[in-house]
């Protein structure tokens, strides 16, 4: 898992999605990865990490496919990618949601309690 490398959940999943949109969109790739538009949002759920991606909403006219179509294509491969670190779910509007699973979030504690031992000067008791 490469959670622990990045100190923002939002910046890990953006970066799946910029990879997942590399391989499979065409065209488009380049203009949502280099501008940034890939749109992502944090849910408001405070019980749980989920975060929601209209990525398949954006991305489908200009690919000429259905926006279901687009948004399973992309939570399949995320799903092999990163199910480890993320549940992910598509609803039916062809949003994607993402939700850290609790042994990923456990993993990204461990690691940020690591790095404050070592900023420190030692470990932490």
């Amino acid at each position: 898992m490469q959670a622990y490398k990045h100190l923002s959940f939002k910046r890990l999943i953006y970066d799946y999605l910029a990879e997942d949109l590399s391989i499979n969109t065409e065209s488009v790739k380049n203009e949502y990865i280099r501008n940034k538009k890939i749109p992502l949002y944090k849910d408001r759920n405070s019980s749980k990490i989920l975060y929601t991606s209209s990525v398949a909403l954006q991305v489908s006219n200009s690919q000429n496919r259905k926006v279901m179509e687009l948004a399973s294509d992309i939570a399949l491969h995320l799903s092999a990618t990163c199910g480890d670190v993320f549940n992910i779910q598509i609803v039916p509007s062809g949003l994607i949601h993402f939700e850290l699973t609790d042994s990923a979030l456990g993993t990204w504690l461990q690691s940020l309690v690591g790095e404050m031992g070592r900023w420190g000067g030692g470990e932490m008791r």
